[in-house]
């Protein structure tokens, strides 16, 4: 579960770049030997499928930090609560719905917070990946105001707000959630 941290980044993405690639990568050769595609797929250079490969290669690396938090709040879960449910007639499925998920929610908006944070600021897969610059982000976006003879700071710093826009939006929507998310699971009773 801890290989994307094991494994540096740079060589991790010549992997993604390897098992993507539309000649002799393992994903289009899979798809054209059981049938499901007749011609080679070019995820990263189509605009249609290239913000979908940088966004399972985020996921991947992500998704690490998401179980281990989340590990921390479920380990702590009362399971008394499921008891009284199913005690009460509840299924699965609507103990699930009615109160995993409304006793969860602080712990998944902070770590939703978190992992959003860490994917909106991704520099190295867009850039390694997408080969399309109308594709690029705005991260990567940022890289190409430093010139060879001239840095365009201005253009940098409006395009550095702009970036930071969305992550801070989407902070103060869910901050109440954050430390009461964070906190929950820390403590062994």
């Amino acid at each position: 579960m801890i290989l994307p941290w094991a494994v540096p980044l740079v060589i991790s993405g010549f992997i993604w770049a390897w098992v993507f690639n539309p000649a002799f990568g393992v994903f289009s050769d899979a798809l054209l030997k059981t049938g499901l595609i007749t011609e080679p797929l070019n995820i990263f250079g189509d605009p249609g499928l290239a913000m979908a490969g940088v966004s399972i290669y985020t996921i991947y690396l992500c998704y690490p930090l998401v179980v281990w938090m989340l590990k921390g709040f479920f380990d702590e879960f009362p399971h008394e609560l499921l008891d009284a449910a199913a005690i009460d007639g509840c299924s699965r499925t609507g103990a699930l719905f009615r109160i995993v998920l409304p006793v969860a929610a602080p712990a998944v908006m902070a770590v939703a917070v978190i992992a959003f944070m860490w994917t909106w600021n991704e520099f190295l897969a867009p850039f390694l990946f997408i080969n399309t610059d109308d594709l690029k982000p705005l991260t990567v976006g940022i890289y190409y105001f430093v010139g060879d003879e001239f840095t365009y700071w201005n253009r940098m710093s409006a395009a550095g707000v702009i970036t930071v826009i969305p992550s801070i939006t989407f902070f103060v929507l869910a901050q109440r959630y954050i430390v009461k998310g964070l906190t929950s699971g820390a403590l062994k009773h």
